[in-house]
């Protein structure tokens, strides 16, 4: 067997009957060139970087892309039922809150329509020999005699006076009643004649002539009085008296001087 070298500069030498020998090792720019066998069927074959050269990792085929491990169509699906259920919590808490306040309402309207019922029935009666027992004795109220019958001179106002009317004086103008009014009391003194007129009840007013000279005078507020009719004056405070038996004139600053009555009627 013929012996096998090899030179430094990487020449091949043939053995001298001139058959070529392949070199078991070979040398690529000072760098070794090696082959793993191992799981020669799953991977490719793998070759040395040089010194420097950045290491890229590649994933095994079977594994699946990040991106792929969630669906779009799968987040619009979830948001949806998410919001679907917020609106139906929303519809729950109102119709609670609806009943609340419907059943307060009815609540009320009974309080009310009992206490109105409570009110309005009426009470029943107390014991009827007790309320007869309590009862206050009565009390006699002593009766009131009725005036006695005037004289000749206090006839009644429906009575005909001499020189009198429905009005009043026929005689005197300026003692006699307005159309509308009635007298409701009629005099003669030994001085003068007087009537006093009713407008409404309660409302009178005073109208008197002197005889002896034909002065009138009328007064707006007579009024009536337990036993005839006064009239002040409002300009000198003159206060004139009427009564059944004679008419007085007090003046606020002198004596006050009386006329006999010798015709009178009143109502």
């Amino acid at each position: 067997m013929s012996a096998i070298r090899t030179h430094p500069g990487g020449h091949h030498h043939h053995s001298n009957n001139g058959t070529a020998v392949t070199p078991l090792v070979h040398t690529l720019s000072g760098r070794m060139m090696t082959t793993s066998d191992d799981n020669d069927a799953d991977q490719p074959p793998t070759a040395a970087a040089g010194d420097g050269d950045a290491t890229t990792f590649v994933p095994p085929p079977t594994q699946a892309a990040p991106e792929l491990a969630w669906s779009n169509a799968d987040d619009a699906g979830f948001i949806q039922r998410q919001l679907w259920r917020l609106t139906w919590g929303h519809v729950a808490v109102l119709l609670a809150c609806a009943g609340v306040v419907a059943l307060t309402i009815s609540f009320v309207a009974w309080a009310l329509t009992r206490m109105h019922e409570n009110t309005t029935k009426p009470q029943p009666a107390t014991n009827p020999s007790t309320t007869l027992a309590e009862l206050p004795h009565p009390i006699w109220m002593p009766r009131t005699t009725p005036p006695p019958e005037r004289t000749t001179a206090q006839l009644r106002i429906n009575s005909s006076l001499p020189g009198t009317d429905d009005l009043g004086w026929t005689a005197y103008p300026a003692a006699r009643c307005d159309s509308g009014t009635k007298p409701a009391a009629m005099g003669r003194t030994t001085q003068s004649v007087v009537v006093v007129c009713e407008i409404q009840p309660g409302n009178f007013y005073y109208r008197g002539v002197r005889l002896s000279d034909g002065a009138s005078i009328e007064l707006a507020n007579a009024v009536d009085s337990s036993a005839g009719f006064d009239a002040t004056n409002p300009t000198d405070g003159t206060v004139y008296r009427i009564r059944p038996t004679s008419l007085t004139i007090a003046p606020p600053d002198g004596p006050a001087s009386s006329e006999p009555m010798l015709e009178y009627a009143s109502n």
